[in-house]
């Protein structure tokens, strides 16, 4: 079985709470604090792409729930559309489909709330997908810090403006 909407509520509480703040001026603190800075931005990156794995699992549990309602639902309105001399008596396709439906309000809410667990899945998903997103520009925006530093260290190490170019190794 899926998440249930509490369990995707903490989880995405929990995912609340990853906060990596980059420095202003990343010269100021210097390598050692970018690099504690990369390796607390990683962890959180693992810690988030654990909870996608686990959400496109739940999706896809989702989405064979709601395939699976869907499949009963329409064997037994053919069915009755088939079978029974009431939904048979309907002058149209749409009320025979309509007077079957109203003889099976169990699976037409069956569908329903598998319909709306799959949304809720998705939506689910999607969150943490933007973590993940936002993640990765932090990274980004992390690794342009480091490159600065390194810059900024080959030129106040620079000899009177000799070789200015050096090779930045991240």
């Amino acid at each position: 079985m899926g998440l249930t909407d509490e369990q995707m509520g903490e989880k995405l509480e929990a995912v609340k709470k990853i906060q990596v703040f980059l420095d202003p001026d990343p010269t100021v603190k210097g390598l050692v604090s970018l690099n504690y800075k990369l390796a607390e931005l990683q962890l959180a990156k693992d810690h988030v792409s654990g909870m996608i794995l686990e959400a496109m699992k739940n999706m896809a549990e989702y989405e064979i729930l709601r395939e699976t309602s869907q499949n009963i639902h329409d064997r037994q309105l053919d069915f009755l559309v088939a079978t029974d001399p009431s939904v048979q008596a309907q002058k149209s396709a749409e009320a025979r489909a309509i007077h079957a439906r109203l003889k099976m309000p169990s699976l037409v809410m069956d569908l329903h709330h598998a319909d709306i667990a799959e949304v809720k899945a998705s939506w689910y998903l999607k969150c943490l997908q933007l973590v993940s997103s936002n993640l990765e520009s932090a990274n980004s925006n992390l690794s342009r810090q480091i490159t600065v530093i390194q810059m900024d260290q080959n030129l106040q190490g620079n000899g009177g403006g000799r070789n200015i170019v050096k090779t930045l190794n991240i």
